[in-house]
């Protein structure tokens, strides 16, 4: 049964009302947050078509992404995983999708780490239909020149990869460059100091077989420069190793030394 004259003028007002609130104040951001998340909302809609049946509506949510306002750039991008989501296919989820990848490169940090957040949730809610430039332009955030959104994207990033190694594991899907590439970047980061604690890269309860296949897999893929991160991680592995056996031995060493002095 389909919505009445009066429900349908009425949706019609408000759409209208949203897109020129949208468009006429430039200069008030409490309204254009408002608005732009009313209307990712009303585009997120499960079973609607309302970005197809109000094309001028869209096209000014996807503008909100390059607002002059971080905050209204925030506001945006906290809506498209729901539109996506929803309109998983179509020239519209390709252009918001293309709009995320946008803000990766932002001015303002907080932007771009929201924008990394969302592009491993959506490659998690789906790593079959993703788009394979948004998570390598996302892995690019892993250089990012703040230290805090290095460690931010080098965390959710880590989270795609552990649950693609699950989703190849059970079948669901198969080993792909794509997302392998994801830990030879990470990889680099043996380099940085404020980065390099990226222990526990595969799933726990992954086979050391399934890990087998997945170095097999990225040893392929490596270049140099991967090669000689590799090599500095293992030494200092194995120096580490040293230093904690030559400790444990000087501990047991003290404990015989300390152990006839209880006696007494």
């Amino acid at each position: 049964m389909g919505a009445s004259p009066a429900a349908s003028r009425l949706a019609v007002s408000v759409i209208q009302n949203c897109a020129e609130e949208l468009e006429t104040y430039a200069d008030q951001v409490d309204v254009r947050i408002k608005a732009v998340k009313f209307i990712g909302r009303l585009l997120s809609l499960p079973g609607h078509h309302v970005a197809q049946e109000y094309r001028h509506l869209f096209i000014e949510f996807t503008k909100r992404f390059s607002d002059k306002s971080a905050e209204v750039r925030l506001g945006a991008i906290s809506c498209a995983k729901a539109f996506y989501v929803t309109n998983p296919s179509g020239t519209e989820s390709l252009e918001v999708l293309s709009a995320l990848e946008g803000r990766l490169l932002d001015f303002d940090d907080r932007v771009r780490t929201q924008a990394v957040f969302v592009a491993c949730d959506l490659a998690r809610a789906n790593l079959k239909s993703v788009p394979r430039e948004l998570i390598s332009r996302a892995t690019e955030r892993l250089r990012d020149k703040k230290v805090s959104v290095r460690k931010k994207a080098l965390q959710k990033l880590l989270e795609v990869y552990r649950d693609y190694c699950t989703k190849c594991a059970g079948g669901i899907i198969t080993p792909s460059d794509h997302f392998e590439q994801i830990l030879c970047r990470i990889l680099m980061l043996c380099y940085d100091k404020d980065c390099k604690d990226f222990r526990g890269m595969f799933p726990a309860s992954l086979s050391v077989e399934e890990k087998t296949r997945h170095w097999i897999l990225l040893f392929s893929l490596f270049d140099p420069p991967q090669l000689k991160a590799l090599n500095s991680i293992l030494y200092q592995k194995r120096r580490l190793q040293t230093e904690m056996q030559v400790y444990l031995a000087l501990r047991r060493e003290e404990e015989v030394i300390v152990e006839p002095s209880v006696l007494f």
